[in-house]
């Protein structure tokens, strides 16, 4: 099950790895670690200023129960031990900033290799994706908080096409200065926002109004924008 835990007072910050090393029983120390699309808020070692950082479980353990680094952005993959280090496919890296991936349908580890991947999205959410149902299992009884991604990812897509719907009806009453295509290819950038939880009140109200001056006031703030409707 792929987890996602956000908007929770069961963790001080969401992208410390001590509180998701806690979440999965400190199970990290059976994985060697590939670290990829790394942003922290402070580097006291050099190792994670790489772009691509290969180190051992029981290593990364060690500097962060040293320093408690929170990890910005940054997608850390889970390969088994059993996979040496000759045989590991270093030509992939996972990334997070930007991956449209991480919020349509069910999720997929990013790594052919890897068993579980931590994704830390812009220190305001942990996703956890793995097939192996201990992991998050052990994730959810430590923080009841979190919540299966995939099928927020289902649910968000159907907002989508509902609020694309309320798009259309109003391109039928009013004359914009953006082309009809143009505006939903722009509408598609709301789902990272309805995940994040930032609007997701609003897009879930069915209050056709709202949605549409908020899809607006996303709009402007991503084009700058100040005129939309003549």
């Amino acid at each position: 099950m792929n987890l996602i835990l956000e908007n929770s007072n069961q963790v001080e910050n969401y992208t410390y790895l001590n509180d998701v090393f806690n979440g999965i029983d400190n199970q990290q120390v059976n994985y060697n670690w590939l670290i990829s699309d790394i942003e922290c808020n402070y580097y006291p070692t050099e190792i994670f200023r790489d772009h691509l950082v290969w180190i051992s479980g029981e290593k990364l353990t060690e500097i962060i129960n040293k320093f408690r680094i929170q990890f910005i952005w940054a997608v850390l993959s889970g390969i088994p031990k059993s996979v040496c280090k000759e045989n590991v496919d270093f030509s992939v890296m996972p990334f997070a900033n930007g991956n449209d991936n991480l919020w349509t349908g069910e999720v997929t580890l990013q790594h052919p290799q890897a068993k579980i991947e931590i994704v830390c999205w812009d220190s305001e959410s942990t996703l956890l994706i793995t097939d192996e149902a201990g992991l998050s299992n052990k994730y959810l009884e430590q923080y009841s908080d979190a919540k299966n991604l995939d099928e927020m990812n289902i649910l968000t897509s159907n907002q989508i096409n509902y609020i694309k719907s309320v798009i259309d009806q109003y391109y039928e009453k009013h004359e914009m200065n953006i082309e009809k295509s143009l505006f939903m290819a722009l509408v598609n950038s709301c789902r990272i926002e309805l995940c994040r939880n930032n609007y997701r009140s609003v897009f879930t109200s069915k209050d056709d109004k709202k949605i549409i001056e908020t899809v607006f006031k996303i709009y402007r703030h991503k084009t700058s924008s100040n005129t939309l409707v003549t």
